[in-house]
């Protein structure tokens, strides 16, 4: 849309979703952002600044925390989903079932973004009837592991260590549902997003939970 609509961002923010506290790593006065200013440090690449931004709690989390998630496929996925959850500097994170219990709870929370979005896809004005059976699908499957989440944590507080790794097993497979509901249908999947992120942090969660023995 042209013309400086009143919702249309400007362009820095267009092209930066970097919040408030990294504001002052902009490049000011027009250098280049390598070159270092008088009496200034260097500037941070476009490389070392994307990787503070996809872990902004890393240095912040216990020695148990960063060792379990150093095991799983997706290390930094582990760290940041982690981090950024009131749990992760509590005494509960102290082995590996309390990193479970927070992996678990990243996981919760990405279903429901997922669940919202897909809501809202689905309701939005011209989406196809085909689309719409398919993203109906994938809310069902986002509920189902909501509910293999409660099922695992009840089953942990019992020791129940089997029903345990069942119900992780079910949480991949409830994500892969929301993909396979699009390609059953012939339609492009809206959802490929929400469900790789979720595909990443169930992977860690089967990973996690699998050092978790009787």
């Amino acid at each position: 849309m042209s013309g400086g609509a009143p919702d249309e961002l400007p362009p820095v923010a267009k092209t930066s979703a970097t919040p408030e506290p990294y504001a002052s790593l902009n490049v000011a006065g027009g250098g280049q952002p390598n070159e270092p200013a008088a009496g200034r440090p260097p500037k941070l690449s476009m490389e070392t600044f994307s990787g503070m931004i996809k872990r902004p709690f890393a240095k912040f989390l216990s020695p148990v925390i960063k060792g379990v998630c150093a095991k799983t496929e997706y290390p930094e996925d582990c760290e940041s989903s982690i981090g950024g959850l009131p749990g992760a500097a509590s005494a509960a994170a102290t082995d590996s079932v309390g990193v479970l219990k927070l992996a678990m709870e990243a996981v919760r929370q990405k279903a429901i973004e997922a669940m919202n979005a897909a809501t809202d896809r689905m309701n939005a004005p011209g989406t196809d009837p085909t689309t719409k059976e398919a993203l109906d699908s994938c809310t069902s499957s986002y509920s189902d592991i909501k509910t293999s989440l409660e099922t695992v944590d009840d089953a942990l507080k019992r020791g129940d260590v089997d029903t345990a790794h069942t119900n992780l097993d079910s949480v991949e497979t409830d994500i892969t549902t929301c993909d396979d509901g699009f390609q059953e249908r012939g339609t492009p999947s809206v959802m490929t997003y929400h469900d790789q992120e979720l595909q990443k942090l169930a992977s860690n969660l089967l990973s996690i939970g699998a050092a978790i023995h009787h």
